[in-house]
């Protein structure tokens, strides 16, 4: 039976019923509307019989009209966002995200109501996340997180104190987290109260510290009073004088000291080790030589590992004196179990005869950047690694004793004699006459290809694995490769400085030639492209690639 009124009427009709809250008679009134509308896709009057069906707790009609919606018309964003809303008031919110997600796929983003289906799918899947979501302090034992947290830096774990109160109680009650005390990265200066804190955290147990900036020095006696350090890294370079040397009486038990930045004069040297007598291990990045000498009185039969480096910058016909300040001498007498020794960039150009023959568990002696001109050192026959620098090479055959167990060979000359090129053993003759291979070599400058030759096919050197390379005077690429594969197949580590006629097409010869080859570095090689260093990555574990610089610090772009 046909309807007396319009559906234009009838929607108006259920409009008013709808403001008077008579919700059964504006539901019947919008049904009938849309059985009289000729639009067969205008689901107006559904989704307002929806909205009825809501008011009145019916939510199954209403879902059920819905549906009748998305047969209609299932283009229009209406039917997507009502039926959302009664799935959301039937408790099935993820139903309600996927119905969500599914109106966004099918209606047009330029559809009114387009944003606000969006706002809705965002906001619901919010919520589902963070339903779904569980805090792992809540339902890991605490074991597996003790675990998971020994794997982290110190870093990390301060950030983690930010995550939750859980968190930060879990976090502050482990003291085996707190053990490492690393402060290096601060940006500020560290607190007194700053200490006390991690203190408290690691019940007084933090073994191993390392500190950029203090903002109170006392914090660092604070530090040794109340815990047993065994190993600190001072960075910090307004450090020095007493402010070192002070502290260091409450470190009873310290055996390791490293200070990178602070400027050290002779006599706070010796008065770190008499303050740390404990110490095995002690390294010194910027020692002062200029001031007062040491006059050496006690013994230190714990060092094992010393390493200083020289910052002065002398003339010449004051080098010999400045080192004398240190009395190397009397030092050297005073640490009779010392394993590793370094003395860097100390010049040493007057003669100073550096006796190291009676330590005889001196394994790595360390001469980089300290200048012999006239005495080769005394060694015992204990060394395994050299690393050493000379104005001459004679000076290693004058008096250089045998080296046996010696592995590893670093030596950096000035120049090479017309006599060297073909006779080698004239500076290496203790070195060669042994037969324990060595591993490691680096020599710089490069010698001559023939002089490589007859260097590389001693049996010392037959069984090379890791080599430093710097350009061979007048070698071809394929000279270089020729002597690389032909001479050294058993190279794990291979360094190449200063290569200009190193191309792709010799990398591919040396990767592919040395089976055996772990680590490739390339350094200031020009005529390297980027796509020959993409193909060697995919071949070997580790490859490293410096392009040249310009004098200005800029790089030169080859191929990067």
């Amino acid at each position: 039976m046909p309807h007396e009124k319009s559906s234009s009427e009838l929607l108006a009709q259920g409009d008013i019923y709808f403001q008077d809250r008579e919700f059964q008679r504006a539901i019947t009134a919008y049904l009938e509307a849309f059985e009289s509308s000729n639009d067969l896709n205008d689901v107006t009057p559904l989704d307002k019989a929806a909205a009825c069906y809501l008011r009145t707790r019916d939510y199954n009609s209403a879902l059920a009209l819905t549906k009748k919606m998305s047969k209609v018309n299932a283009g229009d964003v209406r039917t997507y966002l009502r039926m959302g809303q009664a799935l959301q008031l039937l408790q099935k919110s993820a139903l309600a995200t996927k119905i969500f997600a599914k109106g966004l796929q099918r209606c047009r983003p330029t559809a009114d109501g387009y944003d606000t289906l969006r706002k809705q799918y965002n906001r619901l899947e919010c919520q589902e996340r963070a339903t779904n979501s569980v805090d792992p302090v809540n339902v890991l034992p605490y074991e597996m997180l003790d675990e998971i947290m020994s794997h982290l830096d110190f870093r990390c774990r301060v950030n983690l104190l930010l995550v939750s109160k859980k968190w930060q109680s879990y976090l502050t009650s482990n003291y085996r987290l707190w053990t490492d005390l690393d402060l290096s990265s601060s940006r500020r200066p560290v607190s007194r109260n700053c200490i006390s804190k991690y203190i408290k955290w690691s019940n007084g147990r933090i073994h191993t510290a390392k500190l950029n900036r203090l903002s109170r020095h006392q914090s660092l006696w604070e530090l040794g009073r109340q815990c047993q350090i065994s190993s600190l890294l001072l960075l910090h370079p307004d450090i020095a004088g007493s402010s070192i040397t002070h502290p260091l009486m409450a470190f009873k038990t310290l055996q390791s000291l490293s200070i990178t930045s602070a400027v050290v004069t002779p006599g706070v040297f010796e008065e770190i080790l008499n303050q740390a007598p404990t110490l095995t291990i002690l390294n010194i990045q910027c020692l002062e030589t200029r001031r007062e000498a040491i006059d050496w009185q006690r013994q230190y039969p714990n060092l094992q590992h010393l390493r200083l480096n020289c910052v002065d910058d002398f003339r010449a016909s004051d080098r010999g004196m400045m080192i004398t300040k240190i009395g190397p001498r009397e030092l050297l007498k005073r640490i009779p179990n010392i394993r590793t020794l370094a003395f860097t960039n100390f010049h040493l150009a007057l003669a100073i005869d550096l006796d190291c023959s009676h330590l005889l568990q001196l394994e790595t002696l360390d001469l980089r950047g300290s200048d012999f001109a006239a005495l080769p050192p005394k060694l015992p026959g204990s060394i395994r690694n050299l690393h050493i620098s000379s104005g001459e090479p004679e000076f290693i055959s004058q008096g250089m004793t045998a080296l046996p167990h010696l592995e590893s060979l670093s030596l950096k000359i000035h120049e090479w004699t017309e006599d060297m090129h073909e006779n080698p053993n004239l500076f290496l003759p203790a070195l060669l006459q042994h037969h324990t291979p060595l591993r490691r070599l680096a020599l710089k400058p490069s010698p001559s290809l023939t002089q490589w030759k007859t260097l590389l096919s001693t049996p010392r050197l037959a069984e090379l694995e890791e080599i430093d390379m710097v350009d061979i005077p007048e070698a071809g690429e394929g000279q270089i490769c020729a002597l690389v594969l032909g001479h050294l197949p058993h190279l794990r580590r291979l360094r190449m400085e200063g290569f200009y006629h190193l191309t792709g097409w010799g990398i591919k010869q040396l990767v592919n030639g040395l089976e055996q080859l772990e680590e490739l570095n390339l350094v200031k090689c020009p005529k390297i492209q980027f796509d020959s260093i993409e193909w060697a990555r995919k071949k070997v574990q580790s490859v490293k690639w410096t392009p040249l610089q310009e004098a200005s610090g800029k790089k030169v772009l080859w191929g990067s």
